[in-house]
């Protein structure tokens, strides 16, 4: 090898360098003895291309060793490409690259139009952001591709987000799970996966008060627990009410039947309003007919009547009705003006015509 003096402060070898030494000592050092704030010492790694081009190779340091059979190995390098040798668009890329099990491996890249790419040739690579606190604050499973906050154990206590097959965030403590995803339609959909799991919504300082429960047997409010108590339905809707008769239900004509309803849990309240122009054939108790069949109890919960024809009573009655357990009827009922009472025997009068209206709440099933 020759070296020649081109000035004062360039000196040109014709071929490679080995500077080594026989212990521990530093091969090398660059010292500057400069006092300004400027940078020094410096390396310039100069690729001085006649014919730049994109993806031409700058340059790289490699960390090689030897293994175990006596045989020189790279167990490190860092490397720089131009990607964009374009002037003025001009792009680099810096990559650094482990051995992993016999294989030089890219683990980390600075990539111009990518930013930091972490695992660029997809391998089955761990990420780990260690805290203060925790030595996995943030892990990616490089062989699942699951994101866990707070431990190195996916499926055991940690939140999962946006796995490659799963667009949902979940949150797993053993065998309980809860997810949060989104559905196809825009639906945001809140899972407690498990027969004994609740959903539960809280405010309020410290560990918070629970205002609101979604469980099996439906919602419960302020830390109630009871199954009794849970709000498990609601419904309305309307339905067209019938005038029959119990024991033979015989033939009738309307000018209008309109019924509607809400159902809050067991408890449905049940507006009724018919005229009736013709009836013939009924016998028995005279029924209104209603939309949900009531519960087996033995209490009978009573009506309210709005306007009933006076056909359907005497001259000296009024009218009333009670709903038939475990039926979806009201059994029509008229009482003595004097005393309030309803006769023993009292039913409404049938094959009549005219207007039967009311409203009454019961307990259904």
């Amino acid at each position: 090898m020759s070296i020649t003096k081109i000035s004062p402060s360039v000196v040109d070898f014709d071929d490679g360098i080995t500077i080594s030494t026989t212990d521990n000592s530093d091969n090398l050092t660059l010292t500057s003895t400069d006092a300004d704030a400027s940078v020094g010492p410096a390396i310039n790694l100069y690729r001085n291309s006649g014919t730049p081009a994109d993806n031409d190779f700058l340059g790289n340091i490699k960390f090689n060793g030897r293994n175990d059979n006596s045989q020189d190995v790279q167990y490190a390098e860092v490397e720089a490409y131009i990607l964009d040798a374009s002037d003025g668009t001009e792009d680099g890329l810096y990559n650094i690259n482990v051995m992993t099990a016999g294989t030089n491996t890219s683990y980390m890249q600075l990539k111009a139009g990518s930013g930091v790419v972490f695992n660029e040739d997809s391998n089955d690579i761990d990420f780990r952001v260690e805290s203060d606190v925790n030595t996995h604050s943030l892990f990616v499973d490089g062989e699942t591709g699951k994101v866990a906050l707070g431990t190195s154990t996916i499926g055991n206590g940690q939140l999962i987000i946006n796995t490659a097959d799963e667009n949902h965030i979940r949150m797993e403590n053993g065998s309980e799970l809860g997810q949060i995803y989104l559905e196809d339609g825009g639906d945001v959909v809140v899972f407690a996966h498990g027969a004994s799991q609740n959903i539960k919504f809280l405010n309020g300082t410290g560990t918070g008060t629970e205002r609101v429960r979604i469980g099996d047997n439906g919602i419960l409010f302020n830390g109630d627990t009871a199954a009794a108590n849970a709000l498990d339905d609601y419904e309305e809707g309307t339905y067209n009410p019938t005038w029959t008769g119990s024991t033979g239900t015989g033939s009738q004509s309307y000018s209008y039947q309109n019924g509607w309803y809400v159902k809050v849990g067991s408890l449905v309240t049940c507006f009724f309003d018919m005229n009736v122009t013709s009836s013939s054939g009924m016998s028995g108790a005279g029924y209104i007919s209603l939309p949900i069949a009531s519960k087996n109890q033995n209490w009978y919960a009573p009506i309210v009547p709005w306007e009933v024809s006076s056909s359907f009573t005497d001259s000296d009655q009024k009218a009333g009705g009670y709903v038939q357990p475990s039926a979806a009827v009201v059994v029509a009922y008229k009482y003595e003006s004097e005393n309030s009472v309803l006769e023993s025997s009292g039913y409404f009068n049938i094959n009549v015509t005219g207007r039967i209206s009311g409203q009454v709440t019961y307990q259904v099933a």
